[in-house]
């Protein structure tokens, strides 16, 4: 019920999560992965996990984390409106405050926008764990982050799509949100790619699978 208890256990949670996972040196991994093994994947130009390539992922992440808690923080009580510049409706409510109480939001048993700005938070920490060599030294990292990104951005065009149809209006903070997760999902592709790539290299070495998902290993041709 109180802003500042919300926003204290946010940023207690993602530190507690930050200095446990993301500080260096990478969690779990295995001694051979560390020790062994390229940063480019074989038949690649750049390494996926590079920086340049989580950076964007980690700012637009951003983006969408501002605007979750802001519209978390109108569905908790926190603040009496929600800006939207563009899109009003009769009543009361403008095309923010319509859709965000609407029938569909509130069908969860808690408040949708915290759990998504929970999201964008769990993003920006798994976007910054690891080394440009995390495609094969983590692998469980880039499916989890994999996971995060792009089937939400696949629920976020859903979402976009019922708002005229079920909802009558539309939303300007939901369609920022949701075109800041979509943006995310080329830039977290290529990574799964890899890493899709290295564990069925690694599988057909003969190495066993469980293990390389969440210990890693090396990428390089046993001899």
């Amino acid at each position: 019920p109180a802003a500042a208890a919300y926003l204290n256990g946010t940023l207690i949670g993602a530190l507690v999560f930050a200095c446990a996972l993301v500080v260096p040196p990478e969690a779990g991994v295995g001694p051979v992965a560390d020790r062994t093994g390229p940063i480019v994947p074989p038949g690649w130009d750049y390494s996926p996990s590079d920086w340049a390539q989580r950076l964007p992922i980690i700012a637009l992440a951003l983006v969408g984390l501002l605007i979750s808690r802001h519209l978390a923080a109108y569905q908790l009580g926190h603040i009496d409106g929600a800006w939207d510049p563009f899109f009003d409706v009769a009543g009361p409510r403008n095309g923010t405050e319509s859709i965000i109480t609407s029938t569909v939001a509130e069908a969860w048993p808690v408040s949708d926008a915290g759990l998504g700005a929970t999201v964008y938070m769990l993003e920006i920490l798994l976007g910054a764990f690891g080394s440009a060599r995390r495609w094969r030294t983590a692998p469980w990292s880039v499916a989890l982050f994999g996971l995060l990104v792009v089937p939400l951005g696949i629920v976020s065009i859903t979402f976009i799509i019922i708002q005229p149809i079920v909802l009558g209006t539309w939303c300007t903070l939901c369609l920022i949100g949701a075109a800041a997760m979509l943006l995310q999902i080329p830039y977290a592709l290529d990574e799964l790619v890899a890493t899709a790539q290295f564990l069925r290299r690694r599988r057909r070495a003969g190495r066993p699978l469980f293990l390389v998902f969440f210990a890693g290993d090396t990428d390089e041709v046993d001899k």
